[in-house]
């Protein structure tokens, strides 16, 4: 017969079975990965300043030209070139292939004026990438993408200094299952690949899928990451730094259900927080999100008690359209010149000035390329809007630079 074991050990080995079944169904953390590289001048000697980021850090490029940070497989990583200088071709490269990077750098040309080609709220789908919840349009499946490049080909003879899309390139990619994001993202990025380079897109609540059953509830990057690279990127044009970044947070409407509010979430605000600690503080910003920080459309945020503009429902369109985040943005910003906010969600185009007490802030809201998804104009009652984009010229005069806009009507 086998002696009994003390009560000291049994207590051990239920203790040690107990840790081993809860380390068994834990889930592992993600294996660290590091990205790392030099960057070099147009001499080939080493480059400071040069910003690296994986979307939640944002490092710089030390006197020796070398970075490095610690980041995880599910990640990209981006690169920003210092002010005076050219971005590379490829720019942006998936965790598991940024180590051992060796970034030779064009010097920019001086100019004294830029142009920024401007689009959003393409809503592009085809045959091959159609929709769930929308018909196709009157000119049928091609009609998007037809003239998605007819855009294209204009820009291209314009030759601007950057285009930007500022989201929703998805007609619905937030809808269904993965593999239609994946068809529909796939479209996206191809048609972002025939603007002239350099050419950026950040996301919009088109273009992501949302995980309404997490708590709280989250949006998932990932297809988007595939496809198109970095939801937040800095880039320096024009004496000034550019901030792209999602503020596609998703909430709760007035009856508890999860809804596309507009609202930066906490890991981009940290995000947010780090790229301005590398800017200087005297760099004039601009900064660019899908969804507005505040619109002459719907109201401001939030819609207060005997607030002029209301809506209907509980939530209030303000609610619904406006970044929540905005009174902890503002703080980010303090001693700080910003030359514009521009966005996109709302198919039309405005602009208004906000004289804060630290300086006053240009909103500028972007048409949207396919006007009402591809039916026409985009109509608030009795007013419309016309599809278009926005070229935008960045001017230097010795106040710093001055921006100018203009509005290009798209015919289809």
């Amino acid at each position: 017969m086998k002696p009994a074991q003390p009560l000291y050990a049994r207590l051990r080995a239920a203790l040690g079975a107990g840790l081993a079944l809860v380390l068994l169904l834990s889930p592992l953390p993600a294996l660290a990965l590091s990205a790392s590289g030099l960057v070099l001048g147009p001499d080939g000697q080493p480059l400071a300043g040069a910003l690296v980021s994986d979307g939640r850090q944002v490092v710089a490029s030390a006197p020796d030209g070398r970075f490095s940070l610690e980041t995880e497989p599910d990640r990209v990583v981006s690169f920003c070139a210092p002010p005076g200088y050219a971005p590379p071709q490829r720019w942006w490269w998936p965790a598991s292939e940024a180590a051992g990077l060796e970034l030779k750098l064009a010097a920019a040309p001086a100019q004294p004026r830029h142009a920024v080609a401007l689009l959003s709220d393409p809503h592009l789908m085809d045959a091959q990438a159609p929709t769930r919840h929308y018909p196709p349009p009157p000119g049928g499946w091609d009609l998007p993408l037809k003239t998605w490049r007819r855009i294209a080909g204009d820009l291209a003879a314009q030759k601007p200094d950057l285009c930007l899309v500022t989201g929703d390139l998805c007609m619905d990619g937030d809808q269904g299952g993965p593999e239609h994001t994946q068809g529909q993202m796939a479209l996206a990025a191809q048609a972002v690949a025939l603007l002239p380079a350099p050419a950026r897109a950040l996301p919009g609540n088109h273009d992501v899928r949302y995980q309404d059953d997490a708590s709280p509830p989250a949006v998932d990057l990932a297809i988007w990451r595939q496809h198109l690279g970095p939801a937040r990127q800095v880039l320096f044009l024009g004496g000034a730094a550019w901030l792209l970044w999602d503020n596609l947070g998703r909430g709760l409407d007035g009856q508890g259900k999860p809804r596309s509010l507009g609202q930066t979430p906490e890991e981009a605000l940290a995000w947010l927080e780090a790229a301005l600690a590398r800017i200087p503080q005297e760099t004039p910003l601009v900064l660019a999100a899908h969804y507005p920080p505040a619109s002459t459309l719907v109201g401001s945020n939030p819609l207060g008690r005997h607030q002029l503009v209301k809506a209907d429902s509980k939530s209030g369109l303000g609610l619904r359209d406006v970044d929540q985040a905005l009174p902890r943005i503002v703080p980010l910003l303090k001693g700080r010149k910003l030359l514009a906010w521009i966005h996109g969600h709302e198919h039309a185009p405005h602009e208004s000035i906000l004289h804060l007490r630290q300086g006053p802030w240009h909103i500028l809201g972007l048409p949207a390329v396919c006007g009402r998804w591809w039916l026409g104009d985009r109509d608030f009652g009795d007013v419309a809007f016309a599809p278009g984009y926005t070229i935008l010229t960045l001017t230097t005069t010795p106040q710093g630079p001055r921006l100018d806009s203009r509005l290009v009507e798209v015919k289809f």
